[in-house]
């Protein structure tokens, strides 16, 4: 099952082409770069992808779910606070689960119950399952620039990276 598709895809603004018969598929698993000089069309991709925009031409499919997170060219004035914090974002999930790990972990320390055991298995699992040892390490690859984030950011098929360095 693709993470998404687009198929022979259209899109522009007036009478200016931006994307032409685009066609393209990304697989779980699957590693790709986006790279182009600006004014491209490597924005409306994503934007496509995102549901942002929708195509002139053509189909875009999505997996069910399907999450992306990205950096705007254009940070609203509104945006406060470094980029690390908005990058963790697309982990809030995640770290919900974490922290509660932290509350369950003090209470079980301090002779909690039975009850907050098996959440914390449960928890632990699931924190293991979507990514919760490794999520630093990809907010590490995006910020240096190798790599971007797609899907549900926890799963492995979740990012684009590029083989060399900066060149996302």
């Amino acid at each position: 099952m693709e993470l998404f598709q687009l198929n022979r895809v259209g899109f522009g603004y007036g009478s200016r082409d931006i994307v032409r018969d685009a066609s393209w598929v990304v697989r779980p698993g699957e590693k790709w770069g986006f790279v182009g000089p600006n004014g491209c069309g490597k924005t409306t991709v994503f934007k496509l992808i995102a549901g942002e925009e929708e195509p002139r031409d053509g189909l875009v499919t999505r997996r069910r779910g399907l999450r992306l997170a990205w950096f705007r060219q254009q940070v609203p004035g509104s945006v406060t606070g470094d980029v690390r914090a908005h990058l963790r974002g697309a982990f809030s999930e995640l770290l919900e689960v974490e922290d509660r790990l932290q509350v369950l972990l003090k209470k079980i320390t301090a002779g909690g119950t039975p009850e907050d055991l098996e959440e914390y298995g449960r928890l632990e699992h699931r924190f293991e399952r979507e990514g919760g040892y490794v999520y630093e390490v990809k907010m590490r690859m995006v910020l240096a620039g190798r790599c971007v984030l797609l899907g549900q950011p926890r799963s492995p098929e979740a990012m684009l990276c590029s083989k060399t360095r900066g060149a996302a």
